[in-house]
C-alpha cells in the first residue's frame, strides 16, 4: 500500500501543492459532539520541506509575504491512486522553525468562527432554523449546509451579541437538536444529534474490533449499568 499526506494551498487564485516526501509530519485531530451541546473544531500540525524560493523570507518570497491567518487549506490522503479528502482548513499560524521547512497550525471553519465576533439577533416568532442558519452564514467563512431532516424544524428567541459566531453556531445546534461536523466535507454540515439508547448492545463494546460504528440500528456502551443512576450518583453539571 503506498499512502501519503497532500496539503493544497490556495494563495490569490493559485494552488500549491505539497505531498508524498515534501510533507515531514501530519497530525489531524477532529472531535466530535454527538449531542450538540458544544462545537467541536478539528485541528491539524503540518510541517514541509521546501526550497521554493517563494516562500523563503530571505528571497523574493513572493508566497511568504500573502500567507496570512485563515487562508484556505486542503488536507488528502493518497491512498493507492485515489485521494481521500480529510477537510477543509485554514491557516491558524505558520512559521519557519528551521532553514526550508515551514509548519503550519491549521484549524476548520468553526475554529476561524471563535475570532468572529456575532453582534446577536432576536426572533419574536418561530423561525426555520434554515433561515436563522442563512444569517449566520453572512460571517462564516465557508458555507453552512442544513440536513434536509432539520428542514421543518422552528425557534425563537433571543441569540445574545457579543460572543463568537462559534458560540452563536452552537446555541442553534443545540436548541434544535443538531449537531456541526466539518469532516470530509468544506463546509460546515448541521444534522440531527444522535442521542444515546437506553439498549445498549452489551455483547459488543467501544473498543471492541467486531464494533461497526456506522451501523445507525446498533449502539454500543462502554461497560454494562446495572440498574438506575441515581442522584447522588451525578455530577453538578449532568
Amino acid at each position: 500500500m503506498i499512502t501519503y499526506p497532500i496539503l493544497r494551498l490556495y494563495l490569490q487564485g493559485e494552488t500549491i501543492e505539497f505531498k508524498n516526501r515534501d510533507i515531514i509530519s501530519a497530525t489531524v485531530t477532529q472531535e466530535i459532539s454527538p449531542l450538540g451541546m458544544e462545537l467541536p473544531a478539528a485541528t491539524a500540525d503540518i510541517s514541509v520541506y521546501t526550497t521554493n524560493s517563494d516562500f523563503n523570507p530571505f528571497s523574493d518570497a513572493r508566497y511568504f509575504q500573502i500567507l496570512k491567518a485563515n487562508t484556505p487549506v486542503d488536507l488528502i490522503e493518497y491512498v493507492d491512486g485515489s485521494e481521500n479528502f480529510i477537510s477543509r482548513f485554514y491557516i491558524d499560524e505558520w512559521n519557519n522553525p528551521s532553514k526550508d521547512v515551514i509548519k503550519f497550525s491549521l484549524h476548520d471553519a468553526i475554529g476561524v468562527m471563535e475570532n468572529i465576533n456575532f453582534d446577536g439577533v432576536f426572533y419574536e416568532q418561530l423561525t426555520s432554523v434554515s433561515t436563522i442558519i442563512s444569517n449566520l452564514r453572512v460571517y462564516a467563512p465557508c458555507d453552512i449546509v442544513v440536513d434536509q431532516a432539520l428542514s421543518n424544524v422552528e425557534l425563537k428567541g433571543y441569540i445574545k451579541g457579543n460572543i463568537s459566531l462559534r458560540a452563536a453556531l452552537q446555541q442553534v445546534c443545540f436548541a434544535a437538536g443538531a449537531q456541526a461536523t466539518t469532516q470530509g466535507i468544506d463546509y460546515v454540515l448541521l444534522r440531527p444529534a444522535r442521542l444515546p439508547s437506553a439498549r445498549a448492545v452489551f455483547s459488543v463494546y467501544y473498543d471492541d474490533e467486531n464494533a461497526v460504528y456506522d451501523d445507525l440500528d446498533v449502539r454500543y456502551s462502554d461497560f454494562i449499568i446495572d440498574g438506575v443512576i441515581t442522584d447522588l450518583e451525578k455530577l453538578d453539571r449532568q
